[in-house]
């Protein structure tokens, strides 16, 4: 089995409990059609672990949960994912970094934050892999992008099965947000979801100019972490980027979801 990577959001931190939701159901099925176990290392891209202008990878022994959210209901808090790093794949990619033309540093300050553990907890329950966190720049996508590569060249190098999940939400108006709100997917704030689904599924090699191409839409949806995540899995897909809308929806106002393999 050859490496794979996947973009999930990971929605509101509610996802957690809130079975009855659609895109909650769509990730636990998900789950039984992805094995973990068949791959050696799990690599995780956040929208929450944002770095400007260089590239981040956390080199403690475990990564810690961050239960970087407030003001949600106390069970919450309940639910977090502790996991064991790869510090052989950490150190191949720091050695990666001055061959690929990026700054590429470890740092100990950070961990899985929400955005890197809720979509493995939701569709496994536990996760018992390696895993590995690595920053974006929401801001340099073209950095994004090699900084996927940097990674795909780091795991394959130790001949590493590779999982990489990229997280985020392409509408992420957290202004507008409401609790039991009841989104109207007609809404125009959503038409940047339907370029950037349209841009995978037709243009996918046109990605990195999604910003350009969505225009004012991009603007109005403030996607999450500027879809660095995505850049960074493309990256990592290179000639393999070749993407499958599996799931999409508006599950409350101001937030999207948006779910696919990417090669």
């Amino acid at each position: 089995m050859k490496s794979k990577a996947l973009f999930l959001s990971h929605a509101s931190p509610t996802l957690l409990v809130e079975s009855d939701q659609p895109y909650h159901r769509f990730l636990k099925e998900l789950g039984k059609q992805i094995n973990p176990a068949d791959y050696d290392v799990i690599v995780v891209s956040s929208p929450h672990f944002m770095v400007r202008g260089r590239f981040q990878v956390v080199s403690t022994p475990i990564l810690r949960c961050i239960q970087d959210y407030y003001g949600f209901p106390d069970k919450l808090y309940d639910y977090c994912l502790n996991a064991e790093n790869h510090p052989a794949l950490v150190e191949r990619l720091l050695q990666e970094g001055p061959r690929s033309g990026l700054n590429i540093e470890p740092t100990q300050k950070w961990g899985l934050d929400h955005g890197a553990w809720v979509p493995p907890l939701v569709m496994w329950g536990e996760v018992k892999n390696k895993m590995m966190a690595v920053s974006t720049d929401p801001y340099a996508h073209e950095q994004d992008y090699v900084f996927g590569k940097a990674i795909r060249i780091a795991a394959d190098s130790l001949g590493l099965k590779t999982l990489f999940i990229a997280s985020g939400s392409p509408t992420h108006r957290l202004d507008l947000f409401e609790f039991g709100s009841q989104p109207n997917p007609d809404d125009p704030l959503y038409e940047f979801d339907k370029i950037l689904i349209q841009t995978l599924e037709n243009a996918p090699q046109s990605i990195l100019e999604i910003k350009r191409l969505a225009g004012d839409a991009y603007t109005r949806s403030d996607p999450e972490g500027g879809l660095g995540p995505l850049m960074t899995a493309a990256g990592f897909c290179g000639d393999e980027f070749r993407p499958k809308i599996l799931n999409h929806d508006a599950p409350y106002v101001g937030v999207s979801v948006l779910a696919a393999y990417l090669n």
